[in-house]
């Protein structure tokens, strides 16, 4: 009797356990995630572009920006895809995408959109970047920090507020 209630137990769990065993290794692994294959895509897109391979180095640009769209950075790199294809139209129109958005990436000292430099789009461009720099209004004083009290380690470091406030409560505890 003792017999079959072991094999029962013993059944039980093996019906129970998962079927791993049938699974690649690979299978197991977690999915890559969109921030790992988005990084995957720039990383080989920067690789073609310093190989000189200007089609592959658009094509992962275009595709880091499907999972990122409208991102700074990587629609400056379409904007010089292009441009070191010879697209100076597209590329010109990727920089419009870029200027709308308000970043400054110093389009007009870029070695890799040269080629644009003469266009009159292009200096449009650049005129529309120089006006994002022109003060709009004065911003009142939000608050000031004795030198004594400024931590720029902090400030510049993307950490949690949390991080800051505690750093400054031991700046005080040791002055």
């Amino acid at each position: 009797m003792s017999n079959r209630i072991a094999a029962w137990v013993l059944l039980t769990f093996i019906m129970a356990a998962p079927a791993h065993s049938q699974e690649s290794p690979a299978a197991l692994q977690p999915a890559a995630s969109q921030i790992d294959i988005l990084i995957g895509h720039y990383q080989t897109a920067v690789a073609a572009m310093e190989g000189a391979d200007f089609e592959t180095y658009e094509r992962h640009i275009r595709e880091a920006l499907a999972l990122e769209p409208g991102h700074p950075a990587l629609q400056r790199h379409l904007a010089r895809a292009l441009a070191l294809q010879g697209r100076s139209n597209e590329a010109i129109a990727a920089l419009a995408k870029l200027v709308a958005s308000g970043t400054d990436f110093s389009i007009d000292e870029d070695e890799y959109l040269s080629s644009l430099y003469e266009m009159d789009a292009f200096k449009a461009l650049v005129l529309q970047v120089d006006m994002l720099a022109v003060p709009m209004g004065e911003a009142p004083l939000g608050y000031e920090l004795d030198e004594r009290d400024l931590l720029p380690e902090c400030a510049w470091m993307s950490y949690p507020l949390i991080f800051f406030l505690l750093k400054k409560r031991s700046h005080r505890k040791s002055s």
